[in-house]
């Protein structure tokens, strides 16, 4: 099995969110399907009927994986 990072940047104030494949922006500023969310509530893993699903981690955070504040001035 070939394992993939998934990474979802997600921005409350724009109510957007971000998706990276393996650290490459895949797709960016998809509008929230409920934009009166204002945090995670619950997480969901499913595969098809006749697929394994591997799961290694799961993790939130409030700093960006991605592109780490260097400074310290929020951008």
């Amino acid at each position: 099995m070939d394992w993939i990072r998934y990474t979802l940047r997600l921005d409350y104030g724009s109510k957007t969110f971000d998706v990276f494949i393996d650290g490459e922006l895949l797709a960016f500023d998809i509008g929230f399907a409920d934009p009166s969310l204002m945090g995670i509530s619950r997480f969901l893993l499913s595969s098809g009927a006749n697929e394994p699903t591997g799961f290694d981690s799961f993790r939130i955070q409030s700093a960006n994986p991605l592109f780490p504040d260097a400074d310290g001035d929020g951008m």
